[in-house]
């Protein structure tokens, strides 16, 4: 029992001991907020005055800028060739519609907030807007008339002399109705003169309560501009009174008169008065809604917090007398009378156990987690993708420009060995690729960005221009460069480097660049860097295609089952192109035309092409991985010979017609040879020996008799001197000019040609 009666005393003091703690922070927080509301209670008026004088600031440089903007606008049309023509006695009304519409589509653009623009001609009495032409006595009485305006103002104000004048705003109205006049809304007149042409005036009406909209950001409508005089040209509403004000003190400020705060600005250019009025009962009374507000959150913060305190106390107090009477059951044997506090020292006690078995469980969990680590690192050696890593590389960086800028794009090109030697796949590898460039860039250049924006490029945004700049971006990316040449016979690197960009919407032009300069990498094995300062070469003038010439040759070559030769005509081609620098895209786009180019020639010979076709797909598939020129042409050699072998082993078939008539031409191609001729001694017909030749050879009887005679003629052409003439005689053709026009339509050359171009290589 005395047990119980000391824990209730125990309990009774510690529910005092927090209560009264709980009081004492409220106690603090409450003498905080009260000196914080004295202080910024007498912050708060200058807080108001200087928002309306910021407001009143951002207003008159919107005011100022658009008002010089139009004026500029309405001077440039003085320079017009339009508006030149116009100003002369005997101008064309064509020219004057031509500049109506150019007016028109002017007014027409809302952000200058125009209600007309007109081009006034006094010695003609002419005028021109956007609905047409007219005379000036019609535009001020009729179309736009305002009691505060007459002609007769107008007629003076052409009279006087000055550049350009903004007139008071003033309502205006469309009278030519009589009946139903339509209001043209308040309008700012702005007139414009020019000394060089002293009867052209421009005169522009402003839509004034749309500028006041749009410029003036205010809950406060009491807005006013004054002339230099302080005299109101715009008064927001028109029962606003500005009593009269004597000279202000400097170009902006604000001052108390009759109760009102008036804040002033003074244009720059214009010397227009930007006035706001607040009245000060505007301002005491938001003062004295934030005193209520804040003084009614401060008496309800404080009721809450005690009734919080009181409840928070009670509730702590119970949970813990639980916990120091469960301690001392478990300890209850031996346990002396300690101080009325002893509770916490019994809750300390038992939390440093606590202490003592989370930090064995921290330790064995350490050990796990560093071997678990080591499998994470494994499985990103091996590509296993792996989203629960951190360390924030997933976190998006705020792209912002950063002044002058390159980009580095690397493009990765794996060769076949990847798949055989390296053990990650090709995206794992170009994320750690990705990863090592990252870290390179920004241990040099600490303001730059890496991303990978393909499958297999890399960009980095490095930023500075100046020749320090260069150089330093030039060693980084020669050692990168080295270090990649270290893994050549995996993977090599194309690295384009743009030219310096300054401007921050440059991003898609320097992209396109290194685009392009990759587009201009060689074909070699190995990892090059290409700046945009770099000529461009003889790379641009390199074929890509085989031409008709160029085609017709091969074709004959392959029909004909010469390989070497075929081979021949390909290399001689491939050595062109190199000796202009062609790229490796040019080299291949070529290798690409002379495969399809080959596949045509094989199917016409009437071989079988399904198995053909399907060595075209992996010709071309092939091509993708071919590294080096040497590469590239030895793979053009075997697959030319093969094509050349198929064509040669087809027309090498035993066939009793095919092989009489081959025998036959080859021995009489020198005599006159027809169809029906050969066809009479196999005592057949020349139609059917058309059509079975065909259907064997995959090529027309005269055709293949002119390839015979034409390869003939081409030997004689390399072999001997004699004039060609002579050899057209021997190998058939008594007419030159028919020889002459089939040789070239075999060969895609005249014999004269032939024989120059094949003794100059």
């Amino acid at each position: 029992m005395r047990g119980i009666l000391k824990l209730k005393k125990k309990s009774t003091f510690l529910f005092r001991r927090l209560l009264l703690s709980f009081l004492l922070i409220i106690l603090l927080l409450a003498s905080f907020n009260i000196l914080s509301f004295t202080y910024f209670r007498t912050q708060i008026r200058e807080e108001i005055i200087r928002y309306n004088t910021q407001n009143l600031n951002n207003t008159t440089d919107s005011f100022e800028t658009h008002f010089n903007l139009v004026i500029k606008l309405m001077y440039s049309y003085y320079y017009k060739d339009r508006v030149q023509l116009i100003n002369k006695p005997d101008f064309s009304y064509e020219v004057a519609n031509q500049l109506r519409s150019e007016i028109s589509n002017l007014v027409s653009n809302e952000l200058l907030y125009l209600e007309n623009f007109f081009l006034v001609q006094r010695a003609n009495r002419f005028v021109l807007g956007k609905d047409g032409s007219s005379i000036p006595e019609t535009l001020f009485e009729k179309f736009y008339a305002s009691p505060k305006y007459p002609f007769s103002f107008w007629e003076q104000q052409f009279k006087e002399s000055f550049t350009s004048r903004i007139y008071p705003a003033a309502s205006f109205t469309d009278t030519t109705l009589k009946q139903a006049p339509v209001g043209m809304g308040t309008l700012f007149p702005v007139v414009t003169q020019n000394r060089l042409s002293p009867d052209l005036f421009f005169v522009t009406f402003l839509k004034a309560d749309s500028l006041v909209g749009a410029f003036h950001q205010s809950i406060n409508e009491k807005f006013v501009i004054l002339n230099a005089q302080y005299q109101p040209i715009y008064k927001a509403h028109s029962e606003l009174k500005i009593e009269k004000l004597s000279a202000l003190d400097g170009d902006h400020g604000y001052f108390k008169q009759n109760g009102q705060y008036y804040f002033y600005q003074k244009g720059g250019s214009t010397g227009l008065v930007y006035m706001n009025i607040v009245p000060d009962a505007h301002i005491t009374s938001a003062i004295s809604r934030l005193n209520a507000t804040l003084f009614t959150l401060l008496v309800v913060a404080i009721a809450v917090s005690i009734a919080t305190s009181i409840y928070m106390s009670y509730r702590f107090n119970n949970p813990v007398q639980r916990i120091v009477e469960s301690i001392r059951r478990i300890n209850s044997e031996g346990v002396p009378e300690r101080h009325r506090a002893d509770e916490f020292e019994l809750i300390g006690e038992a939390i440093h156990h606590m202490e003592q078995v989370q930090s064995s469980f921290h330790t064995d969990m350490a050990e796990k987690n560093s071997l678990l680590r080591s499998f994470v690192y494994m499985n990103k050696l091996k590509g296993i993708p792996n989203h629960t890593m951190d360390g924030g590389e997933g976190a998006v960086e705020q792209a912002e420009f950063a002044g002058p800028f390159r980009f580095v794009l690397f493009q990765i090109e794996f060769r076949p060995a990847f798949e055989r030697d390296v053990e990650v796949d090709e995206v794992q590898a170009t994320f750690l690729f990705r990863e090592y460039i990252r870290k390179t860039m920004l241990g040099h250049f600490p303001d730059s960005h890496t991303f990978q924006i393909e499958n297999n490029q890399i960009l980095s945004i490095v930023y500075g221009d100046g020749a320090e700049s260069r150089d330093a971006l030039e060693a980084v990316l020669a050692v990168m460069r080295d270090n990649f040449e270290t893994d050549r016979e995996s993977c090599f690197f194309t690295i384009a480097v743009s030219d310096a960009f300054h401007q921050g919407g440059d991003y898609t032009k320097a992209y396109e660049q290194t685009l392009e300069l990759i587009g201009r990498r060689q074909l070699r094995s190995e990892s090059q860097l290409i700046w945009g300062s770099d000529p461009v070469g003889r790379s641009a003038t390199a074929t890509t295609i085989l031409s008709e010439v160029q085609t017709n040759e091969l074709a004959t070559q392959l029909q004909a089952g010469q390989a070497e030769a075929a081979r021949t005509i390909v290399q001689r081609i491939v050595l062109a192109m190199q000796r202009k620098d062609a790229t490796a895209a040019q080299l291949l786009l070529f290798a690409e035309d002379v495969v399809e180019k080959t596949a045509r020639t094989v199917a016409a010979a009437g071989l079988q092409i399904g198995s053909v076709a399907e060595r075209v797909r992996d010709g071309k598939r092939a091509l993708k991985r071919l590294q080096s020129v040497e590469e590239l042409t030895a793979f053009m050699d075997r697959y030319v010979t093969e094509a050349a072998e198929m064509v040669r082993t087809k027309r090498e078939e035993r066939d009793p017609i095919t092989d009489y008539v081959r025998e036959h031409l080859a021995q009489h191609y020198r005599e006159d040879i027809t169809l029906e001729i050969v066809a009479e001694k196999l005592n057949i017909t020349g139609g059917y020996l058309s059509t079975y030749f065909k259907e064997k050879t995959g090529s027309n009887f005269l055709d293949y008799v002119h390839e015979v005679r034409i390869g003939k003629a081409c030997e004689l052409l390399l072999r001997t001197d004699q004039l060609i003439q002579d050899i057209a005689d021997q190998v058939g053709y008594t007419n030159l000019n028919t020889f002459n026009r089939t040789f070239k339509k075999v060969t895609g050359r005249t014999p004269r040609e032939y024989r120059l171009e094949r003794k100059q290589q």
